[in-house]
């Protein structure tokens, strides 16, 4: 047995979310904002467990979303669901924290493996700021992490194992979600990583208005006609804007980084390349 550690062993990557899709918004990609790790267990090049751990690092938004998870090319029913570990931790000033086991996060409603690790963002925290961690002048802790096992009753083929799967944001339920929508998107409304093709639970006329540029047939997600994205992996614990400051005034290398099918300016997002006070810190 072996384990594959993704970005390596106690390390995070950092996720970034802009949520007024499909219309571009500010564009300060910290309206949800997780660190994120995984590990997956394989045996004789078959994948036998997915681990997932993550904290809860910002929320620069007014809407409500909720986070899930999914394994692609598995199907919910190969989970062995008597042995799901989820646990939801509530961490203090000091980084302690108070742990809670969860009810099995397997969304019930659809045949693909999705694991649903939180219906609402805005749940988990406290402050007292109009935003959470996005405003220099709000100094709140981490609140939330979680840590989630996913073991498998047959081993799964080794073309689903993967390292940082899918993890994506959704409107919570009956929650205002911008004047684009008639009526509150709920879970159709999703936001993946850029051309990451969305679950089954997605609500396809979102595509192709506003801003967004998306063509399935060329397997395009979420990204404008500048090929600018709606959300990001970043491979370390990245410093997110500040509320309000666009990503490409507190990084303004990413913009080349993007013209040039990141070919070019891979170190966009490193402290060095970064302009003073763009960032919450």
């Amino acid at each position: 047995m072996s384990y594959r550690y993704y970005p390596e062993n106690g390390a995070f990557v950092t996720l970034a979310y802009e949520d007024q899709w499909p219309s571009e918004g500010d564009y300060d990609m910290n309206d949800v904002v997780f660190h994120y790790r995984t590990v997956s267990v394989i045996k004789d090049d078959q994948l036998l467990r997915v681990d997932v751990h993550g904290q809860l690092i910002a929320i620069g938004a007014s809407f409500h979303n909720g986070f899930g998870i999914r394994i692609p090319n598995v199907l919910a029913s190969a989970v062995d669901t008597s042995k799901i570990r989820f646990i939801h931790s509530t961490l203090d000033a000091n980084g302690n924290s108070s742990d809670e086991h969860m009810d099995n996060p397997i969304e019930v409603a659809s045949d693909e493996l999705i694991a649903i690790i939180t219906q609402d963002t805005w749940q988990e925290v406290s402050t007292s700021c109009t935003f959470y961690r996005t405003n220099p002048n709000c100094t709140d802790p981490i609140q939330f992490a979680f840590e989630l096992s996913l073991p498998f009753s047959e081993a799964q083929s080794n073309s689903t194992i993967s390292t940082l799967y899918d993890p994506f944001i959704f409107a919570t339920h009956n929650r205002f979600h911008g004047d684009v929508f008639a009526t509150p998107p709920g879970r159709g409304w999703e936001m993946h990583l850029a051309d990451v093709t969305p679950t089954e639970q997605v609500n396809n006329s979102f595509f192709n208005t506003e801003q967004d540029t998306s063509n399935p047939t060329l397997n395009r997600y979420y990204k404008n006609s500048n090929n600018l994205p709606w959300s990001m992996e970043v491979g370390t614990e990245w410093q997110h804007p500040s509320s309000g400051i666009d990503l490409l005034e507190a990084y303004p290398d990413f913009a080349e980084h993007i013209e040039s099918n990141k070919a070019s300016n891979l170190d966009w997002y490193q402290s060095a390349k970064r302009v003073n006070g763009k960032t919450y810190q």
